[in-house]
């Protein structure tokens, strides 16, 4: 948790949060970096959706991002949406993930996460789709998730409701 708060606070704008995660993740190599990096507004990079000029959507789909998923991505703390898919991250998932209480739609299909689902997704208040097919994950699934009674969508996918009430759905392959 300690580490999660360092990282915190050395981030100081939505620009230094996409800035670390462009560093951390060979951005320079990136398919999709276009005006990443660049004195251009982050609002018109690609892959960034913003409203009201506050980042709400990320979408590195396919851009080829490598290494860990920054810890600094919880600076963008009005993020609703994530997408991840089609990359060759080597980490798990990060704690710092649940520190985005907007987002909604987590999307990292055969995005290269390693180890457990973090416990902590149980805590994300708004998160209504929660997608994580074709990774390297290992360990339990998160208990809230359990406790909802997990359903075989395939021979290989579980599909459950996360917060019924909310309609949330979380998949991952096994």
């Amino acid at each position: 948790m300690l580490s999660i708060a360092l990282a915190f606070q050395q981030c100081t704008t939505e620009r230094d949060a996409l800035m670390a995660i462009f560093n951390t993740n060979g951005g320079i190599l990136w398919t999709g970096a276009g005006l990443w990096g660049t004195g251009a507004p982050v609002c018109s990079w690609q892959g960034v959706t913003c409203q009201n000029s506050v980042v709400v959507g990320l979408d590195l789909s396919g851009f080829g991002l490598t290494g860990i998923l920054t810890p600094d991505i919880q600076c963008l703390k009005f993020l609703k949406s994530l997408h991840l898919n089609n990359n060759s991250l080597a980490s798990e998932i990060p704690t710092a993930l649940c520190a985005l209480q907007n987002l909604q739609y987590f999307q990292a299909n055969s995005a290269g996460f390693t180890g457990i689902i973090p416990a902590c997704v149980c805590t994300m208040q708004h998160i209504m789709y929660f997608y994580v097919d074709n990774n390297t994950l290992s360990g339990q699934i998160p208990t809230c998730v359990g406790k909802r009674g997990m359903k075989r969508k395939s021979s290989h996918v579980f599909k459950t409701r996360l917060f019924p009430d909310r309609g949330v759905y979380f998949t991952i392959f096994k």
